[in-house]
């Protein structure tokens, strides 16, 4: 499935994902707050694994096939490995690429909702996806009870995640956020927030505290890297983000960021892991630019630098874990289950999460929240209004929808096409659409900067230099 990206990813959350993504749950329940995502000991022998895949192996399915694993000097290799292990668990004559999209097993069950409660932003930041950042339009109590509503049944069978998200969510203001939140009492929910952190003050980490909120905040790294990050005048945000996360991070309360990097490179990476560990951060998310919503910026980079700038951060955060790096931690469950012979790398069941988005006016966007507000060429995301019809009627209904069928198709062709879908499961609707103008595509920058580039980055500390040394990883 598609994972999330532009908003913070809650513990609770976390577990969530780890159960859709390839040796995801072996690969993180074991982590502590400010240690590697692996128990001690185990990076070790995870790299020692990567690095025998460079021999021969026999096919686990019967014993009797030896074959030639993937080599650490091809373009591919991550991908080759996923698709012999794909071939390895699957009999011959039985089709894996089988559709699963169709009919009632589109979706996965829905564990999480994302809200819009205002859609204004006090900052004016260059690469923002957001086409109403500058007007103010605030949820309605109305809308939020209705949502509690929808999600009840669900919260009878496991926690549900309620992530705010904007515009800047702290703009609407702890009495009537808190007015929102209430609409949730007495259900098994876990509040998030994705903040832009300049509003922070002792009252706001006062007020996350009491209700228990996970939160995300957005800063891309030092001074110097954060000039994409201004206020409606244009005036640089740094100083007062900086403070805005010291505030919680003082008061004991874990923070996790996601820093959009415009400019990918070894030296970028090594800036801004080592500005994160400063600060205090527990979790780091990072999201190469990506073209997407009113940002028209084209994300296509060198190929090499792209890979550099995973490696380099995966050397550098083993060096010194005192942080988790969300990408790290993914690229290492799937890799672990590849080496493991584990066939829960094949993903051959539902593989859409719905992760509904409503918006300020009650309007429901599945699937992305980047889409929420924009229209294509089948019309409106939005595939129907909490005020009218329940999440549950809404998602049943949307299978029918135009264009997640459309992209539904997008994720067979990828899965057909493509030797890393395993890992990513088909992509992001977000970026097919403002990249290309259509769902049912493959391959995009997206995908090369973000999935690809960053597996074989992750691998590359596996492997050893010219001098015959290998990286700490391994």
């Amino acid at each position: 499935m598609p994972v999330r990206k532009d908003v913070g990813t809650s513990p609770a959350h976390e577990e969530r994902l780890c159960d859709q993504i390839p040796g995801g749950v072996r690969a993180t329940r074991n982590m502590g707050t400010t240690q590697a995502c692996f128990p001690p000991g185990r990076t070790t022998r995870l790299g020692a694994r990567i690095h025998r895949i460079h021999g021969r192996r026999k096919c686990p399915r019967d014993g009797s096939t030896v074959l030639r694993c993937c080599r650490g000097d091809r373009a591919n290799s991550v991908g080759e490995c996923l698709r012999l292990v794909r071939s390895w668990h699957c009999p011959k004559g039985e089709n894996v690429n089988r559709s699963v999209l169709s009919g009632n097993e589109l979706f996965l069950p829905a564990r999480a909702v994302v809200l819009q409660p205002e859609t204004l932003c006090n900052l004016d930041c260059s690469y923002c996806y957001l086409p109403f950042r500058q007007r103010r339009n605030r949820m309605s109590i109305e809308v939020a009870q209705a949502v509690a509503d929808s999600i009840r049944a669900w919260t009878a069978s496991a926690t549900v995640e309620v992530c705010w998200h904007g515009g800047e969510p702290l703009a609407t203001g702890r009495t009537y956020l808190s007015k929102l939140m209430d609409c949730f009492n007495g259900m098994d929910v876990k509040h998030s927030i994705q903040t832009n952190a300049t509003l922070i003050n002792e009252s706001w980490c006062r007020f996350l505290a009491g209700r228990q909120v996970h939160v995300g905040v957005s800063i891309d790294g030092d001074n110097s890297d954060n000039v994409n990050r201004v206020d409606r005048s244009g005036r640089p945000a740094y100083g007062k983000i900086v403070r805005g996360i010291r505030e919680p991070v003082d008061h004991g309360h874990e923070v996790h960021a996601i820093a959009v990097v415009s400019d990918p490179s070894a030296e970028r990476a090594r800036r801004l892991y080592e500005f994160a560990a400063s600060l205090g951060i527990s979790e780091l998310g990072v999201n190469i630019e990506e073209q997407e919503g009113v940002n028209a910026t084209v994300n296509a980079h060198d190929r090499a630098e792209v890979i550099g700038f995973w490696s380099e951060l995966t050397r550098i955060w083993a060096e010194n874990p005192v942080l988790r790096i969300r990408e790290v931690a993914r690229s290492l469950g799937c890799i672990g289950a590849v080496l493991r012979d584990d066939s829960t790398v094949i993903r051959t069941g539902p593989a859409i999460d719905p992760l509904p988005t409503v918006g300020y006016d009650g309007s429901v966007t599945l699937i992305p929240p980047e889409l929420a507000g924009f229209s294509g060429p089948h019309g409106s995301f939005a595939t129907g209004s909490i005020l009218v019809d329940s999440l549950d009627k809404i998602i049943a209904r949307s299978e029918g929808s135009r264009w997640i069928a459309e992209f539904a198709r997008g994720v067979e062709n990828c899965r057909a096409s493509c030797a890393f879908f395993d890992f990513c499961g088909g992509g992001h609707p977000a970026n097919r659409y403002f990249e290309l103008g259509r769902l049912d595509t493959t391959e995009t920058n997206y995908c090369r900067n973000s999935k690809i580039a960053l597996l074989e980055g992750v691998l590359k500390n596996a492997q050893p230099d010219a001098a015959g040394r290998t990286h700490p990883l391994a």
